[in-house]
């Protein structure tokens, strides 16, 4: 527990016990004769001595569990910094002489206390909470996100969105909406009229010619018999005028033939009476004039010959009394 460190001649220096010094505190010396006392090693440290008693590396404490020394001839151990831990309890020296030493806490836990003893001592992260590896407290993912295993924030992927952080998946936004964005969607919104999405979509698309949708559609319709629409995005069908028809899903209505007609919205043109006829594209029909009739289906009147006649809408000519006669086409 002394030494002396005199290298000189002078025998005065070396005649008595008096000459030798007490190490002082953060060295010892544990032998006799001893130059020079020697270091308590980084990982020990040593708060107090008793003069003359410092003669075993004993007598430099190992750092307890949670601490750590990383100089030599330490009077005090240092605590392992908040996110860390260190359950070695002073068994081994070279286990406490870094920061280093200090193990991280896992991710998704957290420990806001320095001087860790344990693992016990990293907390987990609250529901919706993330962390790294060696975290002080645990962070809120944004929104636009979904937690990941408690220790990463992931950004929503297509079709998909999160008005505040979600856990382990975002919410799919469903037929009839989309998210507007490619990734990182906070809110769905609906589809306008004209166009749908099936689920999951980052854009509406549009509907075709031939069909309509209202807003917020999961498909579009296709336009009625008697309807059409004749530009894509349509929010509605449009009945066809008189005089024309359509099939469904049409895209434009085809005019009647003539000796045919037809009112608007109609799936299909109805031939003229008997004693009626018409042109193209006709909404009504015509009645033949006097001296003039016509089959069902006529496009135009025939004469009567001489020795009949009609009076208008007449569908045949009937012959003349006795007595009477009449020319080609008189009534």
């Amino acid at each position: 527990g002394k030494y002396n460190a005199d290298k000189s001649t002078d025998a005065s220096l070396h005649d008595s016990l008096d000459d030798c010094f007490s190490c002082r505190r953060g060295f010892y010396a544990d032998s006799a004769g001893m130059a020079e006392c020697t270091s308590c090693v980084a990982g020990r440290y040593m708060v107090e001595f008793t003069d003359g008693n410092l003669d075993s590396e004993d007598d430099c404490t190992i750092c307890g569990a949670g601490t750590y020394s990383e100089y030599q001839n330490s009077s005090a151990c240092h605590d392992c910094p908040t996110g860390t831990y260190l359950d070695d309890d002073a068994t081994d020296a070279t286990e406490h002489n870094s920061e280093a030493d200090c193990a991280l806490c896992p991710s998704s836990t957290y420990s806001p206390s320095s001087g860790a003893t344990s693992i016990a001592a990293c907390l987990t992260c609250a529901s919706g909470r993330v962390s790294t590896e060696g975290a002080e407290s645990c962070s809120v993912c944004d929104a636009g996100t979904y937690v990941l295993n408690s220790s990463s924030c992931v950004e929503c992927p297509i079709g998909y969105y999160a008005p505040t952080a979600q856990i382990d998946a975002c919410i799919e936004c469903g037929a009839g909406d989309h998210t507007k964005v490619a990734t990182g969607a906070t809110t769905c919104s609906a589809c306008d009229a004209g166009s749908y999405s099936e689920g999951a979509a980052v854009n509406c698309s549009i509907c075709a010619a031939g069909t309509s949708s209202s807003g917020r559609a999961s498909a579009c319709v296709k336009c009625e018999s008697g309807k059409y629409s004749d530009e894509d995005g349509s929010s509605e069908c449009t009945k066809c005028d008189g005089g024309t028809w359509s099939n469904t899903s049409a895209a434009s209505c085809s005019s009647c033939a003539p000796g045919t007609y037809s009112g608007a919205g109609a799936e299909a043109c109805t031939d003229c009476d008997a004693g009626k006829h018409s042109g193209a594209s006709a909404s009504s029909c015509v009645a033949c004039a006097d001296g003039s009739y016509s089959d069902v289906g006529a496009r135009n009147c025939s004469a009567c010959v001489g020795g009949t006649y009609t009076t208008a809408g007449s569908a045949s000519c009937s012959a003349c009394d006795s007595g009477y006669y009449s020319g080609t086409g008189e009534a």
